[in-house]
C-alpha cells in the first residue's frame, strides 16, 4: 500500500487526512508525497548513510559538529551525549534519532522548546510560536467574531481581524497584541506592519503572514537569520533543514 507524507514537514499522513496532524497544513491545498520506501533484507527501510549535525552560535560564530549515523543523539545542558553550556537549554532538551532517510527530533520537555526553519510557505492554523530574530511571536486565527474582539479591535475605519501575533516577553509572558486585519501582513526591523527596531537579529523585511487557499500561512522574505516555528512535542527532519534550540542553530546535513 503507497504512503504518504505532509510536504512542509514530512510527517507521515493518509489519503483520508484533510490536515496534517503534526503541522496543521491543509493536505487538500498542499497535496501529499508519496514515500518510495526500499524495504532491506528485514523488511524495514533502507538506512541513510547518516547525517552531520552542525551547531551554530548566531553572536560568537562558535562551531561543534556531531555525526549521527545510527541510533540517538541526546542534547542537553547537564544530560545527554552532546552537553551545551547554554543557560536557556534544560537539562536534557532534545533527542535526534534516525529514521531511514530522515531524522526524527523530540522535545524532552524543555522549558524554551525547539524551533524549526521556515525553508517554504508554511500553513498555521493557529496556537503557534514563531520567532523572527530574536522576536518570539504567538499566531491565533480568528474565525468568529464575539463581543470581546468586537470591542478590542473595531473601531469606525477597523475591519475585523483575521489573525493576531502576540509578542511573547521574558518568562513566557504576553506582551503587545497586533491585530492582523489584511494579507500579507509584514514584520521587519524597520519595515512592515510589525516592526521591532530594537531588534538586530531580525532583517530590514524578515517574513509575512501570507493567505493559503482558505487558510494562513507563514513565509520568509530573504531574512538573513531566518524564521522559525515551534516543533510541537516532535517532527521529521531531513538534510538542508535547520534547528534553533537554546542561543543556537543546528544544521542538518547528510552524510
Amino acid at each position: 500500500m503507497a504512503k504518504f507524507m505532509c510536504p512542509q514537514c514530512h510527517n507521515e499522513v493518509t489519503l483520508e487526512d484533510k490536515f496534517c496532524m503534526n503541522c496543521g497544513a491543509n493536505l487538500e491545498v498542499v497535496g501529499r508525497v508519496e514515500v518510495d520506501k526500499t524495504p532491506n533484507e528485514k523488511g524495514g527501510e533502507e538506512p541513510a548513510a547518516g547525517f552531520r549535525v552542525t551547531m551554530l552560535s548566531m553572536s560568537t560564530n562558535e562551531q561543534d559538529v556531531r555525526e549521527l549515523k545510527e541510533g540517538t543523539l541526546t542534547i542537553g545542558r547537564e544530560k545527554g551525549d552532546w552537553i551545551i553550556d547554554d543557560p536557556s537549554m534544560s537539562p536534557s532538551h532534545a533527542m535526534l534519532t534516525i529514521k531511514g532517510d530522515k531524522i526524527q527530533v523530540d522535545d524532552l520537555g524543555s522549558l524554551n522548546g525547539i524551533y524549526k526553519k521556515v525553508l517554504e510557505p508554511t500553513m498555521l492554523k493557529g496556537g503557534e510560536y514563531l520567532l523572527a530574530g530574536s522576536t518570539y511571536l504567538r499566531f491565533e486565527a480568528v474565525s468568529a467574531p464575539d463581543e470581546f474582539a468586537l470591542q478590542m479591535y473595531m473601531g469606525p475605519q477597523d475591519s475585523y481581524p483575521v489573525a493576531t501575533l502576540t509578542i511573547l516577553l521574558a518568562g513566557c509572558r504576553d506582551g503587545e497584541v497586533y491585530p492582523v486585519h489584511k494579507l500579507p501582513f509584514e514584520i521587519g526591523r524597520e519595515s512592515g506592519d510589525l516592526q521591532r527596531p530594537s531588534d538586530n537579529f531580525l532583517s530590514f523585511k524578515h517574513c509575512r503572514l501570507i493567505r493559503m487557499g482558505s487558510g494562513i500561512g507563514i513565509e520568509d522574505v530573504g531574512s538573513t537569520n531566518g524564521t522559525f516555528i515551534k516543533i510541537q512535542e516532535r517532527a521529521l527532519l531531513q538534510a538542508g533543514d535547520w534547528l534553533h534550540m537554546g542561543q543556537y542553530l543546528f544544521r542538518i546535513e547528510s552524510l
